[in-house]
């Protein structure tokens, strides 16, 4: 089966990607985060994205390419968002940001003949991984794919995770990704 992976970055791929592929799927990554900021950011966790991939001899997919590219979508992500940038980490603007980014997976999997998708959004031990499943869920049914439902934190995906990083060298950033989880961090 083919799966087309959201990925946010190296890091919490990297036990799923591992983990998709024990289980005999074909697993494509899909690097699709214009929530991230700066658009420096941005091309440093594609670079590790690409890494990870080479580590695991799968294909990355990333619609965003250039920094024009970047500029254009970031845009459509803050005009996303809009009115929830004062919210809290984790918030309604985290929700949003979720979705969005599910949306364009599930689209980009159904258009190109994929079996399944799946994300790693959720990996991060303070990720809200209902939430985001059943964004995938809900999103699923729009689109007619299959959506893997799955909390990959478990059978210790997470530890998993951050020893697969350091053997890898995957870089590990210190926020979430946009600016407004960046503010946060500060």
């Amino acid at each position: 089966m083919s799966v087309l992976l959201h990925v946010c970055c190296g890091p919490c791929a990297s036990s799923v990607v591992e983990r998709l592929l024990e289980e005999n799927h074909e697993v494509t990554l899909f690097y699709y985060n214009p929530n991230t900021f700066p658009y420096e950011e941005h091309d440093e966790r594609l670079y590790n994205v690409e890494k990870l991939a080479k580590h695991f001899k799968v294909n990355v997919i990333s619609p965003i390419e250039t920094e024009e590219d970047w500029n254009k979508e970031h845009k459509k992500w803050l005009e996303t968002i809009e009115g929830l940038e004062q919210e809290p980490e984790g918030g309604k603007r985290c929700e949003v940001c979720y979705k969005f980014r599910l949306e364009a997976t599930a689209k980009y999997a159904k258009e190109n003949g994929f079996d399944k998708f799946a994300t790693t959004l959720g990996m991060g031990p303070m990720k809200p991984i209902d939430k985001i499943n059943n964004a995938g869920l809900e999103l699923a049914k729009k689109y007619g794919i299959k959506f893997i439902n799955e909390n990959f934190r478990k059978k210790d995906g997470h530890n998993r995770s951050i020893v697969l990083s350091r053997k890898i060298k995957l870089y590990r950033q210190t926020y979430c990704g946009c600016e407004f989880s960046m503010e946060n961090q500060l």
